[in-house]
């Protein structure tokens, strides 16, 4: 899970029209936060230790071993990748 946040979250695109409606400073925010999140159990206490929380929203199976956590806050929402 590191590995995949690590470069999930530090690759993100600023410019991509999927981040267009936030700040880059919320970005960057969520990027630094992001980013020393070992697994999902700390991924999951750092989202409802947020305020507002970020509730997991759904699971998508991808099969025995890949997991998407979905994750929203108000009307944004990330997806993780987790194996």
């Amino acid at each position: 899970m590191r590995q995949l946040l690590q470069y999930g979250v530090a690759d993100l695109d600023l410019a991509s029209p999927a981040f267009a409606l936030l700040p880059a400073a919320q970005l960057e925010a969520l990027r630094r936060a992001l980013a020393p999140l070992w697994n999902l159990q700390a991924l999951i206490r750092w989202g409802f230790a947020q305020s507002p929380s970020w509730d997991v929203v759904d699971v998508v199976v991808q099969d025995e071993f890949t997991h998407d956590v979905v994750m929203q806050a108000g009307a944004i929402y990330l997806v993780f990748d987790s194996t």
